[in-house]
């Protein structure tokens, strides 16, 4: 049995209850509601789907209904799965983007900048763990790209200006500081239109022409939309893990729907917590995927990351 959560009983109480943590409060109510339907879809959760549905409908108010196992077992899996997409990479202090983007716009020096866009970096558990190594990150990655073109005009990527998109990106785009004479254009998405506002106006801020747009890699409605954003390269840092554990084998649609030249992709090498080694061969799969595409690429271990270079086609 299919459920469309919107028409559920009490649903719009559900989807505020569920935001009501400080780490979730940005998310988009929409994407909310989508993780509500794939938690109804689930098989696994078919048991505890009629239990929910039952008590749902034998409550005779909503703080009726907030006192049940069954609403505690549900507002408990929903906000464990958006932490995992989402608010387990956002750090104490997260708060005090608004005021650092405030300097931003007041301080026109490139050392104070600089600084300014250090701080909100370290805000975010995937920048700043990639604070170490950004520069040789992006030095890697259009050398690369030198070596692995057959077009001319790309062995000086380093040298021109180039048309980016950064999904799935977090706090990343801020990390544009580092390349700034490079970029062209830069595109970039994520799945909380409060986040993607905020990084609007820190391109306005750093005179970028950027687009932003929010968007849910694991809804495949919206990859023909990824498809009319023609790149030259495509950033998807530590994202394709969660989607594959979400949709199995839905990477090869992503990638073949990016219309792009390259892609540069990441794994961390290490758990969240950061006790635990991923070992290399659970990447495996992509490259296996990238053979099978015939798209060459190189790979790179950068701090804790694991970077492959992708050239598209």
């Amino acid at each position: 049995m299919e459920l469309n959560t919107m028409k559920l009983k009490y649903s719009a109480e559900l989807v505020q209850d569920i935001k009501d943590k400080k780490e979730l409060r940005t998310l988009d109510e929409d994407f909310i509601i989508q993780k509500l339907d794939v938690f109804f879809v689930d098989k696994s959760h078919e048991l505890n789907k009629k239990r929910f549905l039952d008590k749902l409908e034998k409550s005779k108010t909503y703080k009726q209904f907030t006192k049940s196992k069954e609403y505690k077992f549900l507002i408990k899996e929903i906000r464990a799965e958006l932490r995992r997409v989402y608010g387990v990479f956002i750090l104490e202090g997260y708060n005090k983007r608004e005021s650092l983007l405030k300097e931003l716009e007041e301080d026109a020096s490139s050392e104070g900048r600089t600084e300014i866009c250090t701080k909100l970096l370290n805000l975010h558990k995937s920048t700043k763990e990639r604070m170490d190594h950004y520069e040789e990150l992006y030095t890697t990655i259009f050398d690369t790209i030198g070596r692995l073109s057959d077009d001319k005009t790309d062995k000086n990527a380093t040298d021109k200006k180039m048309t980016f998109m950064d999904l799935a990106c977090g706090m990343n785009p801020i990390s544009s500081i580092f390349f700034r004479e490079k970029i062209k254009k830069y595109y970039a998405s994520d799945i909380s239109t409060e986040d993607c506002e905020f990084l609007k106006r820190y391109f306005d801020t750093t005179d970028i022409d950027a687009v932003l747009f929010p968007l849910d890699l694991v809804d495949e409605r919206n990859f023909p939309k990824l498809s009319k954003i023609k790149v030259d390269m495509c950033f998807i840092f530590k994202t394709l893990d969660g989607l594959e554990r979400v949709k199995r084998d839905i990477t090869e649609r992503l990638l073949q729907s990016i219309s792009t030249g390259y892609f540069a992709i990441t794994f961390p090498t290490l758990s969240i917590g950061g006790k635990r080694e991923i070992k290399e061969h659970r990447r495996l799969w992509l490259e296996r995927l990238l053979e099978r595409l015939k798209w060459r690429y190189e790979k790179f271990t950068l701090g804790s990351e694991l970077l492959y270079i992708v050239k598209k086609g």
